[in-house]
């Protein structure tokens, strides 16, 4: 057998040295118990509460492109609760805003960059149709940021489109609401939506800009 000391010299290895260069041994940690795992998941669980919906996060938050990336900055810029790359089924929705009127209804936005455009034209590709036309039948309602026509708009401007959809849609989801949910004031017909300091301000530079 191995001498004493050839023992205790590798069994002093194998508590305090771990190799980690080109293809040698390392030696993993003990595995954690299942109350610690139990717990590991638990404040996992915590931290990824979905803003919008209140249940667990199904969203990754990634940006399909620097289109998709400047729309979510102008609606994080309006005040408006909205979450990046939230699954359904096998896509991931580009974004999904809270409706600021009714707080249960969602809306979501499609953010068609140039590279979802047959090069040198407005026409979208085979594939980007394709996943539009998936996710309609998953019953998704799908409002459309094109890259040609954002590439145009102001920064004002820009905000009044996304404020625009914002309103569209609210009114869409107040035409679908039952009968016995609440309707909105007489005052705000023409507003459609509620808004906050930001978003008139917003309004009121756009309606500047427009005028000049």
């Amino acid at each position: 057998g191995m001498q004493p000391w050839v023992k205790r010299y590798l069994e002093k290895l194998k508590q305090h040295c771990a190799f980690d260069g080109w293809g040698a041994v390392s030696l993993p940690k003990a595995a954690s118990t299942r109350d610690e795992l139990e717990q590991v998941a638990a404040l996992a669980h915590k931290h990824q509460v979905n803003p919008v919906s209140g249940q667990s996060k199904r969203s990754v938050d990634i940006f399909s492109s620097n289109l998709h990336r400047d729309v979510s900055s102008c609606l994080s810029y309006l005040g408006i609760t909205h979450e990046n790359g939230v699954e359904s089924g096998p896509f991931l929705l580009d974004i999904v805003a809270q409706d600021m009127a009714q707080a249960h209804k969602k809306i979501i936005y499609e953010v068609n960059a140039p590279h979802h455009f047959y090069e040198g034209t407005e026409q979208l590709t085979a594939e980007r149709k394709f996943r539009q036309r998936l996710l309609a039948r998953l019953g998704h309602k799908l409002h459309h940021v094109n890259a040609h026509q954002w590439s145009q708009l102001s920064p004002a401007s820009r905000i009044t489109f996304l404020l625009r959809i914002q309103d569209e849609a609210t009114k869409a989801n107040i035409q679908l609401a039952p009968l016995s949910s609440p309707t909105r004031s007489p005052g705000l017909k023409s507003i459609g939506v509620p808004r906050t300091p930001r978003q008139r301000l917003a309004l009121q530079q756009a309606g500047t800009a427009v005028r000049a």
